[in-house]
Formats: C-alpha cells, sequence, structure tokens
C-alpha cells in the first residue's frame, strides 16, 4: 500500500503566510538540487589536473622550467607520471620539493658519484646510485609518502610490456624507469627485469591520465631534430644515440592523450651534456609560458581558480 503527501504549491487560492512559502520553496530548491546532484556523479567532484613528464636524460632539466612556471600561476597538477629524467623529477616534485629547491640540488650535485662502472653483462654501469640520488633527496620513501599522487614509468623485458609503478620504494621505481638499456644495469625484481620506461611510453599522458586526470599537460623533450653532424664515437654513444632516436617512437604513444602538449626547444642540446643545465631550464621555463594562453582558454575553472585573474586575462589575449 503507498501513501501519497500532498504539498501545498504557492499558488493556490488559500492564503499563506511568506514566511512559509519561503520554506516551502527552499525546501524544494534544496531537494531538487539533492536529486541534480545524485543523478550527476561528476557534479560531486572537481575537475584534476595531471602533468606527464617526458625522458630525455640530461635535457630533463628543462622540466624544472615547467614547474617554475606552474607554481608562480599557482597551477599545481592533482596527478603526475614520469618516464626516465621525468620520473626523477616527477618523484621529488611529489615529495613536495619545488622547482627550487631541486635545481639547486641537482646543479650542486657531482653526477659522476652516482655512477660507477659494470662488467658488461647487462650494462655498462651501475644504476644504483640512481636509487641513491632520491634517497639522498627525500630518504627512502615509498609512494604512499608522497604529496601528490605519482606514477613511474618502465618496460618489462620479459613480457615486453610497459609497467607502472604505484606503489613501494619510489627510488627503486626511479631506478628502473631510468636505467637505459644497454647503458645501465637493468633493475630485477622476481623474473621481471625492467629498463627505461622510454622504450615504450617516452610521453607517459596517458598514464597520469588513466590516474585520474580530467585535462592532461604533457613535457616532450625530443621534439628537435637530431643533430646529424654528430657522429657516435664508441660504444655508449651509440647505443645512447640508437635510444634516443627509438625514444621518439615512445613519444608519439602517450602524448596523443595529452590536452596540452609543452615542447622545449632544446635544439642543440645533448642528452649527455650537464654543463648548460641552467639553459635547458629556462628553455622550459620559455615553452611553458608559451602554453599558458591555451591553459587560460581551456582548463576548466577548478583547476586554475588560484591564478590572478588580471593575468588570466592578459594570457587569454595572448
Amino acid at each position: 500500500m503507498s501513501t501519497c503527501r500532498f504539498l501545498p504549491t504557492l499558488h493556490e487560492r488559500k492564503k499563506i503566510p511568506f514566511r512559509r512559502k519561503k520554506r516551502i520553496a527552499g525546501r524544494l530548491a534544496g531537494a531538487l538540487k539533492l536529486q541534480c546532484v545524485e543523478e550527476n556523479p561528476m557534479l560531486k567532484r572537481k575537475k584534476t589536473l595531471g602533468l606527464a613528464l617526458g625522458g630525455g636524460a640530461v635535457r630533463g632539466f628543462a622540466h624544472l622550467g615547467v614547474l617554475k612556471v606552474l607554481g608562480e600561476v599557482g597551477i599545481k597538477p592533482d596527478y603526475v607520471a614520469g618516464t626516465s629524467a621525468g620520473s626523477l623529477i616527477g618523484a621529488l616534485y611529489c615529495a613536495g620539493r619545488s622547482w627550487k629547491e631541486i635545481a639547486e640540488k641537482a646543479l650542486d650535485a657531482n653526477w659522476r658519484d652516482f655512477v660507477s662502472a659494470a662488467l658488461p653483462s647487462r650494462g655498462l654501469v651501475k644504476a644504483d646510485g640512481l636509487e641513491r640520488i632520491v634517497e639522498e633527496f627525500l630518504g627512502d620513501p615509498d609512494f604512499a609518502d608522497l604529496k601528490t599522487p605519482f606514477a613511474a614509468v618502465a618496460v618489462d623485458l620479459t613480457s615486453g610490456r610497459q609497467k607502472v609503478f604505484r606503489d613501494g620504494a619510489v627510488a627503486r621505481a626511479v631506478r628502473a624507469s631510468c636505467s637505459i638499456p644497454g647503458i645501465f644495469v637493468p633493475y630485477t625484481e622476481g623474473d621481471a627485469v625492467y629498463v627505461d620506461g622510454g622504450v615504450l611510453n617516452s610521453v607517459p599522458a596517458d598514464v597520469v591520465r588513466e590516474m585520474g586526470a580530467d585535462y592532461v599537460i604533457a613535457v616532450d623533450l625530443n621534439d628537435s631534430p637530431l643533430d646529424e653532424t654528430v657522429v657516435p664515437k664508441n660504444i655508449v654513444e651509440v647505443v645512447f644515440r640508437s635510444f634516443m632516436i627509438m625514444m621518439r617512437t615512445g613519444t608519439n604513444q602517450g602524448a596523443r592523450s595529452a590536452d596540452l602538449l609543452i615542447r622545449p626547444d632544446l635544439e642543440g642540446f645533448s642528452y649527455v651534456d650537464m654543463s648548460r643545465k641552467d639553459e635547458m631550464i629556462e628553455r622550459g621555463k620559455e615553452a611553458m609560458l608559451r602554453g599558458l594562453p591555451k591553459i587560460a582558454r581551456k582548463l576548466p575553472t577548478e583547476i586554475r581558480k588560484n591564478v590572478p585573474k588580471d593575468q588570466i586575462k592578459a594570457l587569454g589575449k595572448a
């Protein structure tokens, strides 16, 4: 047996006190709003921003310029994914380090201290130093300890498939993601043999999308043409250059998922020469500044709400 409740309508002939009308109208409005939210789950949550940081060895310093600009305009990613050098920068950033802190530490570091020669079995250089970089900067955190959700991308040579690290020790995930095949000894875990994620996915925009990001900014460090005057002189240069050419194919796979693709002008910059680190940071900054007008026009209001209105207005006209 069903029962019905009859509510007086606001236009009935019977005179209703104004205060009661107001109460009834408020209840009806609240009920309608509640029903609307219940039927549309998307209205319950804010839109989120993801940042994908691509691989590129030493060129990864350009990521710091991108982070600098995002920080200055008040845009903070909700999710970050990184491949190779992007995983190292991303891990430090998601642990709460500012671009400036990362830059100061990286610029002062003697990177030769973090690598050591290996017997020529699976690689020429032991990659344990990559773990030490993260541990020296952060301690030994797990993914759960990070302030921003983060993923590091590697490739399992056993299965031939991409591996996305989202739990466990951050340092080991970064080590796996940065292990350039033939150069660094792969990272092994059980039967899995992990190498640099750039083998399959150099710009993991698709990964950060799967993490839950509604809008994705991706940074590609491999857009500039190869220097055709460079002739590899030894086995290290042959392997490294071959990998960098292969990474360009990996860029295409993940980058398709990006809403905004940032490509710093790194023509003429080496993948291994650290003497121009400051210049690479500046190139990353310049590229992100060029992309800001697109952010101003496309980003959901929730994501750019902290950006000063006059700045958004100026960028929108750029």
